[in-house]
């Protein structure tokens, strides 16, 4: 990671944007929107919120529309009521896009959990969809694995001090490639969005087919990109790689050196750039 370290990024960026609500079922969907442009709509990981994108946000929004949510159940956003599984989710994200993006073409990312969702959200809409962005996948049948391993349990009835002490640990064993690179701005996000405790069952669709199915149809729009240390790609991240490039001839993929699961963060410099459309918008 680079850059000075700004702790008052998320409330400005908060201050900032546009808030939009769709329907979720019986209650809204929330987003934000920032900047100007070819419109690039980024769905977050599970137990997040558009925070996941906080290091993404303002160079994106420099030359594109940034469009992000808070996927039903989570942050901002009302649960759907079970059963909910990718596709219903998809469902829900692709009529507020068709909202807030009425007509043309657009691009999509989706990170973790929020990539399955972004991938069967982008079958759904169709050839809209120029590019899918795919960051630390999930969705991946025996490619994905639920790595509990070293993991706390968040002591939400002791003090903040205490709190924080475990995001920190689990941002290091979980999220970033080098534990010594998990920062207060990263603790910050992590510390609001795991204080929301909502209901979004995630891990039976991150434990599922759903992405495979979607790149069936996706692979030649798709652009998949992993930290070298990201935890949940199996056997492991390069040999998973090599896996879709075999099953999808066409499927983009970028190995990210030493960043972890949350690439988007880990190593924004590299997403950013990879996600500056402008190259592919001319």
């Amino acid at each position: 990671m680079s850059g000075a370290l700004d702790l008052d990024l998320p409330e400005r960026l908060a201050r900032s944007s546009q808030r939009v609500a769709t329907p979720c079922g019986d209650g809204e969907m929330a987003w934000r929107v920032w900047g100007e442009g070819p419109p690039i709509v980024l769905l977050h990981g599970g137990h997040g919120s558009w925070e996941h994108w906080i290091r993404n946000i303002e160079p994106l929004a420099r030359h594109a529309r940034v469009i992000a949510c808070d996927l039903p159940g989570l942050s901002d956003s009302d649960p759907l009521p079970p059963p909910v599984d990718a596709g219903r989710l998809a469902e829900v994200v692709v009529a507020g896009i068709r909202r807030l993006v009425p007509e043309g073409a657009l691009r999509m990312a989706g990170f973790s959990l929020g990539s399955v969702i972004a991938a069967t959200a982008a079958v759904q809409l169709g050839d809209r969809v120029r590019e899918l962005f795919v960051l630390g996948p999930a969705g991946l049948g025996e490619g994905w694995r639920d790595n509990g391993e070293g993991m706390l349990r968040r002591p939400y009835k002791e003090s903040e001090e205490a709190q924080r002490a475990v995001v920190r640990h689990n941002l290091e064993v979980s999220m970033i490639g080098d534990p010594a690179r998990v920062d207060d701005l990263a603790i910050d996000v992590h510390y609001r969005v795991t204080s929301r405790r909502r209901r979004l069952i995630g891990m039976p669709i991150s434990s599922s087919t759903a992405l495979l199915d979607a790149l069936e149809s996706m692979a030649s729009r798709s652009h998949v990109i992993a930290g070298e240390h990201d935890r949940y790609l199996m056997p492991d991240v390069a040999t998973c790689l090599d896996n879709l490039r075999g099953r999808y001839p066409a499927l983009r993929t970028t190995l990210v050196p030493g960043a972890g699961h949350w690439v988007a963060y880990d190593a924004a410099d590299t997403v950013n750039e990879l996600l500056d459309g402008r190259a592919t918008d001319s």
